[in-house]
């Protein structure tokens, strides 16, 4: 009786999350099938499948409007964002996880609060401030909202991590002859490479679908992110659906391909930190 009441409550258990995963994919596969419709077929039923596919969609969303201008964008704030980012939390990230230090906690405080601030309450502020230095539609102008954002979120992750390796590992180095920098450089970011790639995947990922920042700062055409580019897309087009659609889908590619080919790694740099940290 045990365990038929354990294997009906496993099916039930089994039935709910497969409703959920498809809750959680089939928008996906609408993004997909619904990409390749024309426009009458999706205005007359936004469900129903192609009758023929229309891989010209993607041709005029990528090539005849600009989302591959804004493509190239998002691809330049993005790369540069995860070295600024990935290079500070790294900083940060050792110095609180091998030094204590007269102030320590205060530091550790300031990038709590910097988790817990809502992104938008720093919106109107930031924006006077980047127009008094001239650096409103800069291209280099996200760079350092996206650091103030990513930051303590990554020296938070790089700190939990770096605890987890021995301090034997310098100490062995420097009896070698090695100065501290190269025990860094060989030793410490070799081992941290889960923690690192997570870092970058998730800093990458906020970088490319962040809204707020990249319509206020970075509004005019020729600094323009992909997604402030898609929500124009509409009267630019005059709101021709699929390739909007087709837009969305193409915007979609960069990050799935970091998550297929690197989610092992995330997956050890976020457990392995939480766990040992």
């Amino acid at each position: 009786m045990r365990n038929k009441r354990i294997g009906t409550s496993a099916v039930s258990v089994n039935i709910l999350l497969a409703a959920i995963a498809v809750t959680c994919v089939f928008p996906l596969v609408w993004l997909a099938y619904s990409s390749l419709k024309t426009e009458n077929e999706f205005v007359l039923n936004m469900f129903s499948l192609p009758t023929t596919l229309q891989w010209n969609n993607y041709y005029l969303a990528l090539i005849k409007s600009r989302v591959l201008y804004y493509f190239l964008n998002t691809i330049f704030n993005g790369a540069t964002s995860v070295i600024v980012i990935v290079f500070f939390s790294f900083c940060i990230g050792y110095f609180l996880a091998r030094y204590d230090f007269k102030g320590k906690a205060l530091v550790n405080t300031m990038l709590t609060l910097g988790l817990v601030v809502p992104v938008h309450s720093l919106l109107v502020p930031m924006y006077i401030q980047f127009k008094l230095l001239n650096l409103v539609d800069h291209r280099g102008a996200l760079i350092l909202p996206y650091l103030g954002v990513m930051l303590p979120l990554g020296a938070f992750l790089i700190e939990s991590y770096i605890k987890t390796l021995p301090r034997e590992l310098e100490e062995a180095a420097e009896i070698e002859g090695a100065s501290l920098f190269v025990a860094i450089v060989r030793i410490i970011v070799p081992l941290s490479a889960p923690i690192l790639v997570t870092v970058i995947i998730i800093s990458f990922n906020f970088a490319w679908n962040e809204f707020p920042f990249s319509l206020v700062l970075n509004a005019s055409d020729k600094v323009r992110n992909i997604a402030v580019g898609i929500m124009n897309f509409a009267s630019d087009w005059d709101t021709k659906w699929t390739l909007r659609i087709a837009a969305c889908v193409i915007s979609l590619f960069p990050v799935t391909i970091l998550y297929v080919f690197f989610n092992k790694q995330i997956i050890k740099g976020m457990t392995e930190g939480s766990l040992k940290g």
